[in-house]
This record gives C-alpha cells, structure tokens and sequence, in this order.
C-alpha cells in the first residue's frame, strides 16, 4: 500500500479519535430513588440534569440512580454539583456518592465475598459511602448481625455484606449501617454493580 494512502488513513482515524466524546470515568450512586412511589427521578431527566452540569459520555442502569460519565471534577465537588441539581429539578434532598471508575473496578476485582456472589448475587451488596468507613464499621454492625450475615469492612473505601437469607427482615438498616459507617451509604447489590461496569464499558467510544 502507498505511504500516501497509509498516511492518510491514520490522520482519518487520529481525526476520528480527537472528534469523540471522552470516555466515561466517574460513576455517581443516588441514594432511597423511585422506591415503593417516593422520591421519584425518571433516568431520562437524571441524564439532562448531568449534562447540564457539563457531565458527558452520560449513562444510567436500572432506575435505582446509577449514572457513568466523564468529567474532570473532584469527586466531592461532583457529590455536590449533582445533589443541589436534582433539589433544584426534582425539589428533592437526595445523597449521591461518586467514584471513579477505576477506584469502583478495584473494590469489585477485590471483593471478599466473591464466592458468595457466585451462590446468591442479589443478596451481597457493596456499601459505599459518602466519607470513609469508620474504622469500627465492621464490628459494630456484626454485633447485630442475624441468620448467617456478615459483615466486611473493605478499608476506608467500602463495606461488604452478605445476606444470605435476604435484607428485608435485618437489623442491619440503612440507618444502622449509616450510623456505623459515620456518613450516609448507599448500597448496590453484585448483579447491579457488575451491570454499572458493564454500562462504562458500553460508553467508551469506539473508532
């Protein structure tokens, strides 16, 4: 092939790559949304409300509020650009925690309860909170725990439970792991967060 014709190939696909969209690098977790009728957030106005923020590459999955997206903010600068967004939109207080991607594979790709997921993935969820997880988390929630659950402080990044019979009769509530963990956690289950990573790799641009 002619170095002319190669030459200009790679100058098509340098171009095309420069014309996209960046990848998406965050991901951002609301907290109680569209729940039995309350706090209702449709994802599709989730979405104009994060593109307003000059949020791109936006993304949700499911309707529990899980958003993919790129931005060059700090985390907790995105936490709170998108908590006064959606009072302002939806007249609702609604906590966000945001990660970067990267930080979020690393806590799946490192989950104790692996073999657990594996068995019954609805019912480990991650916990990730909006300051880091007390250092007593973990022992102060075990205490508590019933029927085989348990509880697993990940660092200061994240909590893990197991509720191998389902989290509808725990004691261990939002409330006690908000309590515990010392800011308010929003909680994902494997299936969901595995779906959240999916979604990110879904958005990266291709050429």
């Amino acid at each position: 092939m002619p170095i002319a014709i190669v030459d200009e190939a790679v100058r098509a696909w340098v171009h095309a790559r420069e014309s996209m969209p960046p990848s998406p690098n965050h991901l951002a977790l609301l907290r109680g949304i569209n729940v039995g009728g309350r706090n209702r957030v449709p994802m599709r106005d989730l979405k104009v409300v994060c593109e307003r923020l000059g949020w791109t590459s936006v993304g949700t999955c499911l309707q529990s509020g899980n958003i993919v997206f790129a931005s060059s903010q700090p985390t907790d600068s995105l936490e709170s650009s998108l908590e006064a967004a959606i009072n302002a939109h939806f007249k609702l207080s609604i906590p966000v925690v945001s990660r970067s991607l990267v930080a979020f594979e690393r806590i799946l790709k490192a989950s104790p309860l692996r073999s657990e997921a594996r068995d019954h993935p609805s019912h480990v969820i991650l916990y990730l909170s909006k300051n880091s997880v007390k250092g007593t988390a973990q022992q102060d929630l075990q205490c508590k725990a019933e029927s085989g659950e348990r509880v697993i402080r990940a660092g200061h990044e994240a909590l893990w439970i197991d509720f191998p019979n389902g989290i509808a009769r725990s004691k261990l509530t939002p409330k006690a792991i908000d309590a515990a963990v010392g800011s308010p956690a929003t909680g994902r289950n494997w299936k969901t967060a595995c779906r959240i990573m999916d979604l990110a790799s879904s958005e990266y641009p291709q050429p």
